[in-house]
């Protein structure tokens, strides 16, 4: 079943706020690597589907999601200000994407990191928190040009 795009851009709205707020992002990790999906809506260079790497803004909702294959996963915390330094970056450089919120049947809103890391910036400078970060909006504004 799709979700209708009023409810996923509430959902994303709801996860940038929430992280933002807390300065943390959650993911699920096992020693091979961390959680993944193949994305609906990017592909690769080659034309495949793309890879999604899995975020929440919760611990709860990255737990619901510890089943099946990722039940040996671990919930780990990463800190805002590394995700914007590494992470979104990291992503771009492997063309990988950020699968944003999945729920237990592994539906998610599919973001580019670049777009994702901007949104942050964006709503950081909403909570009136962008001084602490804004190292980062240089790095970001030069993907803009």
């Amino acid at each position: 079943m799709l979700k209708d795009t009023a409810t996923l851009e509430a959902k994303y709205k709801r996860f940038l706020k929430r992280i933002c707020e807390t300065e943390i992002i959650y993911a699920l990790k096992e020693p091979r690597g961390f959680a993944f999906l193949y994305s609906n809506d990017f592909e690769d260079e080659e034309g495949e589907e793309a890879l999604l790497l899995c975020f929440w803004s919760a611990n709860a909702y990255a737990n619901a999601c510890r089943q099946e294959g990722w039940a040996n996963h671990e919930i780990v915390e990463i800190p805002l200000d590394l995700f914007l330094k590494n992470w979104a970056i990291g992503m771009k450089r492997d063309s990988n994407y950020a699968g944003i919120e999945c729920d237990s049947n592994l539906f998610c809103i599919e973001k580019a990191p670049i777009r994702l890391a901007l949104d942050i910036l964006d709503e950081l400078v909403n909570q009136e928190k962008v001084e602490r970060f804004v190292e980062y909006v240089k790095i970001y504004n030069e993907y803009l040009s």
